[in-house]
């Protein structure tokens, strides 16, 4: 979902048999005045092109990752690693998996990027540790690190 949030707006309510009344020209039209607080839409540039928006904050959240340690991500890693979370999630419950939110489904690909960062970084200690490459640690050696 995505929001925007606009400013105050007039609308103007016209009702036909108060157009034929002419001898009050109040009762013709009424007129309201109210603040529209926020519009919600899908992200499917339905109202707004939203795909170079959200590939800028891929980028900005890409450059901030790496600031913080987590090198590697690239931009387009949410969008693939959130399409694969929905899959996985459609094979055990196609109803959550469809009623994810963009938000919550991107802080699954993005927790689920970072864990991916610390899980490397865990491996290639043990494999420096036993003088060995990651690709040669044992199916239980990985299965450790992940706990």
């Amino acid at each position: 979902k995505n929001s925007l949030t606009c400013a105050p707006t007039t609308t103007s309510l016209f009702s036909t048999a108060e157009a034929e009344v002419e001898d009050d020209e109040a009762s013709a039209t009424a007129e309201r005045t109210g603040q529209l607080g926020l519009l919600t839409f899908d992200l499917d540039d339905t109202l707004y092109p939203v795909k170079v928006v959200i590939e800028e904050a891929n980028t900005a959240f890409a450059k901030a990752m790496h600031r913080f340690g987590y090198d590697g991500i690239q931009p387009s890693d949410i969008d693939e690693t959130g399409k694969q979370i929905r899959e996985e999630m459609a094979l055990t419950d196609p109803k959550d998996a469809a009623a994810l939110s963009h938000t919550e489904l991107r802080l699954l690909a993005i927790r689920r990027q970072m864990e991916s960062i610390r899980l490397l970084r865990s491996l290639e200690e043990v494999a420096k540790d036993w003088a060995t490459s990651v690709g040669d640690l044992t199916p239980v050696v990985v299965e450790n690190c992940k706990t």
